[in-house]
């Protein structure tokens, strides 16, 4: 027998020793190797998490891009195209008078009162403007802005069948009062059907379309006095366009609203009602400021000082 087999046979007592010792070192070497395996996990696991967040925010990313409507191609040009006519006709309404004003004094033979022909439609435009925004951020986009729709057609109806001085600046300032609405509606239903990309070019329209509508409205308003149609169709303009638009309004229009689930009670209880009470006193009163003082009355008289402090207070 060899020395080596006499170490490792059983009997000796260094045969022992051996043998525990290769005993310890076998788990030893079965620890090492699961330490190693569940490295590797956790590497495998570390490099699936980093690939994550990527994949998430390429996913995120293309839900943002998506538009917020579910209407595309030639119905959403219609669409565009028709909220961006009700910017055209306010901008052509506030000027279209500029070159009807002399028949208007001559046919209905007043000129004291030519001044509130203008000066009804900005009161009515500038006293509205930020309660019909605190209007669309509490109720349904479209209805609003269809109510706003119908409020400037029916100004437009009272100013062109007017039997008298008073009833067409009633009519101008209700057409007023809706072309304001109108313009916050476009700029809401825009805001709320498009993306942060294409919005800037929505935008970008609504200027366009208040340009031309500024521009061509002396123009246009010169050519009905002109006509044999008789300057009432300045006004009746704005029906037969409204007329055109209006199934557009009605079925094709994205239905926005800003608060689902709040009942129409709990929105109308939140309206700050006085809140906007002052602030259309306060804009009437310094419209008429602006307006008369200089033409109608002195600067520096009571009747133009107490309008700026009333618009101020």
């Amino acid at each position: 027998m060899t020395e080596e087999d006499r170490l490792s046979s059983p009997g000796s007592t260094a045969g022992n020793i051996l043998n525990e010792k290769e005993a310890e070192a076998r788990p030893n070497n079965n620890f090492l190797a699961t330490t190693s395996k569940e490295t590797r996990d956790v590497s495998e696991n570390s490099s699936t998490t980093d690939v994550d967040p990527e994949k998430s925010e390429q996913q995120t990313e293309t839900a943002e891009e998506l538009p917020p409507r579910d209407i595309t191609g030639w119905k959403w040009a219609v669409v565009v195209l028709s909220i961006l006519s009700s910017t055209f006709l306010f901008a052509l309404d506030n000027t279209i008078v500029a070159d009807i004003q002399p028949v208007i004094v001559l046919h209905f033979n007043d000129v004291k009162n030519l001044t509130w022909l203008s000066v009804a439609f900005l009161i009515g435009a500038a006293a509205t403007n930020l309660v019909w925004g605190k209007i669309f951020g509490q109720f349904n986009a479209k209805w609003t802005y269809i109510l706003c729709v119908v409020l400037f057609e029916l100004g437009s109806a009272i100013c062109g069948a007017a039997p008298s001085m008073d009833a067409l600046i009633i009519g101008r300032a209700i057409c007023g009062v809706g072309g304001s609405g109108m313009y916050v509606g476009v700029m809401t239903l825009l805001a709320a059907t498009t993306t942060i990309h294409e919005r800037p070019m929505y935008i970008g329209g609504t200027g366009l379309t208040w340009g031309l509508g500024t521009v061509l409205g002396p123009i246009i308003g010169g050519g009905f006095s002109d006509s044999s149609a008789g300057w009432e169709w300045a006004f009746y303009i704005n029906l037969c366009i409204g007329a055109a638009c209006a199934p557009v309004y009605l079925f094709m229009l994205p239905n926005k609203d800003p608060r689902p689930g709040i009942s129409l009670m709990d929105r109308a209880r939140e309206m700050d009602y006085v809140g906007s009470i002052l602030t259309m006193g306060a804009f009437v009163s310094g419209v008429m400021a602006v307006s008369f003082g200089g033409v109608t009355y002195e600067w520096n008289s009571g009747q133009t000082i107490g309008l700026f402090c009333c618009s101020g207070i």
